[in-house]
């Protein structure tokens, strides 16, 4: 796969809780705590796998992890193939599915996307995109002795 596509405030709020009332609240300014306790995770993750062990015979370029809200200071600094996409004042649903419909068919065959939406995964699906249940990251990164729970 040449896109490693993820769905972080979809994954934030299923890892660290989020009724679907303060998600309504939170989506334009964002889960900032949670979300930058995920990306910290992750920087760490990816500089302990960088070739993400289970992934790397599918995986050779970018990954893209994707909130809703506006930017953040940690997301700033990305880590080697790791870019955080915030998506303002829109869904980060919207971006991803934006983002996936530029590509070229052919490229978009070569996107994972990592969310635990249904919906997103269907619309994902319909522009050819394959799409996993994050939760064979989740269990990859803890398997590296990082909790992403820890931060709750």
């Amino acid at each position: 796969m040449k896109y490693l596509v993820i769905d972080g405030s979809n994954l934030v709020r299923k890892i660290y809780g989020f009724s679907p009332v303060e998600a309504r609240k939170e989506r334009y300014r964002g889960d900032t705590a949670n979300s930058s306790a995920f990306v910290s995770v992750l920087k760490r993750f990816i500089k302990r796998c960088p070739k993400f062990t289970k992934f790397n015979s599918r995986l050779n370029s970018a990954v893209e992890v994707h909130f809703d809200g506006k930017p953040r200071d940690i997301f700033e600094a990305g880590v080697g193939k790791l870019t955080c996409i915030c998506s303002g004042y829109s869904s980060s649903d919207d971006m991803i599915i934006r983002r996936i419909s530029a590509l070229p068919s052919r490229d978009r065959r070569q996107v994972l996307l990592l969310t635990f939406d249904r919906e997103l995964a269907a619309n994902a699906r319909k522009l050819s995109a394959h799409v996993i249940n994050p939760d064979s990251l989740i269990e990859m990164v803890e398997r590296h002795g990082l909790s992403l729970h820890s931060f709750a």
